[in-house]
C-alpha cells in the first residue's frame, strides 16, 4: 500500500508551510500548490523539498552542481 500520509507543518516569520507525507500538494498558509516532489520518510526521518520549503518562506534557494551544495538566502 502507500505510505501513509502523515502532516507536516511549520513556521517562519509568520508564514506557514504545511505538507504531508508522499502527498504531491501543499500549502502555503491556505494557497495549495503542487509539489515537484512530495515529503517522504527515510530512516525515521522526514524529508521535505528544500525548494519548496525555502521558497514558500520567501528565500533564494540555489543549487551548484558543481559543488553538490544547496544555498538558501533570506533577506
Amino acid at each position: 500500500g502507500s505510505p501513509k500520509q502523515v502532516p507536516v507543518s511549520g513556521t517562519y516569520e509568520g508564514i506557514v508551510v504545511s505538507l504531508k507525507i508522499s502527498a504531491d500538494k501543499a500549502f502555503i498558509g491556505n494557497r495549495q500548490v503542487k509539489l515537484d516532489v512530495p515529503a517522504q520518510v527515510i530512516d525515521g526521518r522526514t524529508l521535505v523539498p528544500l525548494r519548496f520549503v525555502g521558497e514558500a518562506v520567501g528565500a533564494n534557494v540555489h543549487w551548484d552542481a558543481a559543488t553538490q551544495t544547496v544555498s538558501i538566502e533570506t533577506q
